[in-house]
């Protein structure tokens, strides 16, 4: 009885073991995929949130411009974040 048991589950993994034979390049394929796309998933997150940190910090700058009453500075940073697309705002 246990040598039918033990011979089943051997069975089944070598089963296991030759799809994995067969198969191996689709499951090498399938890992670099993901890992690929998430590594670009991050990447474009970050990027994006470096974009926003400096739109914020610039931002800043205008206000202590407008707040200061330096209107040449002024100008000149809100020119720039208008001429920018501001989707940072807009979140």
């Amino acid at each position: 009885m246990e040598n039918e048991i033990e011979k089943k589950e051997l069975n089944h993994f070598d089963k296991f073991k030759k799809t994995i034979k067969d198969n191996i390049k689709i499951f090498l394929s399938i890992i670099i995929i993901a890992i690929i796309s998430s590594a670009g998933i991050f990447y474009v997150s970050y990027s994006k949130e470096i974009k926003n940190e400096k739109i914020s910090e610039k931002y800043i700058k205008a206000g202590i411009y407008l707040s200061s009453k330096k209107k040449m500075n002024q100008s000149k940073f809100l020119k720039k974040l208008f001429l920018q697309k501001i989707n940072f705002i807009l979140l």
